[in-house]
Parts: C-alpha cells; sequence; structure tokens
C-alpha cells in the first residue's frame, strides 16, 4: 500500500498544473469511476469495441495481407523500421476472446493494432475504408495510453497479471463486478487510470493546460474552426470550465496552505 508520504507528494505533484477538456458528446452516463480494477476493464472493453468496428470493415485477414503487402514494398530504411516498430499481428487475439479482460499482454496487443493502422492507413484509404482524421488521433491516443497502462502492469509484482470478470448473465446486461483478484496500484497509476477512463475515446474539442509558472497552453481542434457559431459555444462552455478549475483550484490550495500551516504550528509552537 502506497505511504501517507507518497499520497501527499501525489497530491502535490498533481496541484502543479491544471488540465481542462471539453467534449462534446451525446453519451452521457453519469457514473462515477468504479474501482480501478473495474476502470482498467472497462478501458480495454472500450478500446476493442472500438477496434471490432474499425477492423470488420476491412476484414482481419485482408488487413493481414495488405500489412505483408506493405512490407513486401518498403520503401526505404524509414519505411521498414516504421512497420518493424508496429509489431507482428500474426499472434493477434480474437477480439471476442479479450472481452472483459486487462493485463499487460491485452494493452500491448492494443498498441500493436493502432500500430499497424496507422502504418497502413495510406492502403486502407485504396480499399475505401480509410482512416478519418478523428479516428487517426484516437488510435494514436490509444497507442499512447496503451503504453502507459502496459507501465502500470509493468510495475505490478508481475506483468502476467490479468484483471477479468464474469460474463453478464442472460437475465442481465450488466456483469457482476467480480475480478478475480484485486491489485494494488501507486497513487500516480490511479491518477492515470482516472483520466483515460473518463476521457474514453471522446473527441476533446478544446484543450487547456495551465502550469503552476503561469504557462497557460490552448488546443483548438482544427474541424470546429469552420463553424463560428459552434466555435463560439463551445470556446464559452471552456472557458467557463477554466474559470471554474481555477477558482477550486485555488480555494484547494488555501485549504492545503491552512492544513500544513496549523500542523507546523502544532510541530513547532512558538515559544512564549
Amino acid at each position: 500500500m502506497p505511504s501517507i508520504s507518497e499520497k501527499f507528494r501525489t497530491i502535490a505533484e498533481n496541484l502543479l498544473n491544471l488540465e481542462i477538456n471539453t467534449i462534446v458528446t451525446d453519451q452521457i452516463s453519469g457514473q462515477k469511476m468504479s474501482q480501478p480494477e473495474h476502470a482498467l476493464i472497462d478501458i480495454a472493453d472500450t478500446y476493442r469495441s472500438f477496434f471490432d468496428v474499425l477492423i470488420s470493415k476491412c476484414g482481419t485477414n485482408r488487413l493481414r495481407e495488405i500489412r505483408k503487402a506493405r512490407e513486401a514494398n518498403a520503401n526505404g530504411y524509414a519505411d521498414r523500421e516504421k512497420l518493424k516498430g508496429a509489431g507482428d499481428w500474426n499472434d493477434w487475439p480474437c477480439l471476442v476472446e479479450i472481452r472483459s479482460q486487462a493485463s499487460f499482454k491485452v494493452f500491448n496487443w492494443f498498441g500493436i493494432l493502432a500500430q499497424n493502422l496507422l502504418a497502413v492507413r495510406g492502403d486502407l484509404e485504396k480499399e475505401k475504408v480509410g482512416l478519418t482524421t478523428a479516428q487517426e488521433n484516437l488510435l494514436n491516443r490509444i497507442w499512447n495510453n496503451s503504453d502507459q497502462l502496459k507501465g502500470v502492469f509493468g510495475r505490478l509484482k508481475s506483468t502476467g497479471s490479468l484483471l477479468s470478470r464474469a460474463e453478464a448473465p442472460a437475465t442481465s446486461d450488466k456483469a457482476p463486478l467480480t475480478p478475480l483478484r484485486q491489485i494494488e496500484l501507486a497513487p500516480e497509476d490511479i491518477v492515470l487510470i482516472r483520466k483515460v477512463w473518463e476521457i474514453g475515446l471522446d473527441v476533446i474539442e478544446a484543450q487547456t493546460v495551465i502550469q503552476l509558472d503561469g504557462d497557460v497552453v490552448t488546443r483548438i481542434r482544427q474541424d470546429i474552426l469552420g463553424d463560428r457559431k459552434r466555435m463560439e459555444d463551445i470556446l464559452t462552455i471552456h472557458n467557463r470550465a477554466v474559470d471554474t478549475s481555477i477558482g477550486f483550484w485555488k480555494s484547494l490550495v488555501g485549504v492545503i496552505g491552512s492544513f500544513l500551516n496549523g500542523v507546523a504550528q502544532l510541530v513547532f509552537p512558538e515559544s512564549k
């Protein structure tokens, strides 16, 4: 279990910057993130469903053929190294086989899938199943997140750790939340899991990152620039979220400062 000092360190590190994301979606569940074990399974299932839809457009066998032809006709060292870095997808599991599972191996597979699809995106366009800009961005997100989540499992005692839950009973559409085993995670890993779970595969329309030293970076998705009314609405909502976040941040820092000041006075009382 993480010590109290480690938990305080993680809180302090998270207070050094703010990240505000604005997402427009028609899927709002209002669901609170459950235990980290189940959140990891939720993330894996979200990625699996995304690949299931994407791959079904072309077919796994056809994708393997495209990749094989791409390797045979690799143009130069850089192209060959890019394909080499995308890993070998001959060992892919059936996506159905990894339903409701999360492990180092599962997220490694997702990373390989994402890299391979990005590596052959030009060939997919010829097959008339080309990737949209949003899908390419999501594949890059899955690739990066999978690498980080592999790190979570890698920090456990064994990278073979498998989280799983039973299939949903025939009378219900919800699987019982009973993992085969529970894991102990560091505070920074829980923070990572929460962020990945919260954002999922939603498209981020606007993002602002504020550093403690005063640096502010705002990103806006290029696609919304062509619709002035939509852009203004999104930025109005986003700016309000930024103001709310900054206000909460100041209050939280004030509370922590008062708490630490009180502790210091108890430990080092002023001499009278």
